[in-house]
């Protein structure tokens, strides 16, 4: 049994390392992901909860000004500015956060 393949028959297998991360990804471009924007979170106690009306106010645990937590699928990604985009509020992107993996 002959198990030598000329070379023009043979494949090249190239390095997963020597492919752009964007080419390997290619096939999960389409997967949809649910972007959440932080403005802040607060604790209510059940009492105020029930006494919340139209205009009724409370603090959160960020400071006015502060940038918001970007999250992807619940996973913090990035800390960003609301801005308004063709009277749509949008984010703009101002750090990247470093993962764990």
């Amino acid at each position: 049994m002959n198990t030598n393949t000329p070379k023009d028959e043979q494949q090249t297998i190239e390095p997963m390392e020597s492919r752009p991360v964007m080419d390997l990804l290619k096939p999960f471009r389409s997967i949809p992901m649910e972007l959440s924007v932080e403005l802040g979170r607060g604790k209510l106690t059940l009492r105020e909860l029930l006494g919340l009306q139209y205009h009724s106010v409370f603090t959160l645990d960020q400071i006015a000004g502060s940038r918001l937590n970007a999250f992807i699928n619940g996973v913090p990604l990035a800390k960003a500015e609301p801005v308004v985009v063709e009277n749509r509020v949008g984010i703009k992107i101002d750090e990247i956060l470093e993962t764990d993996a």
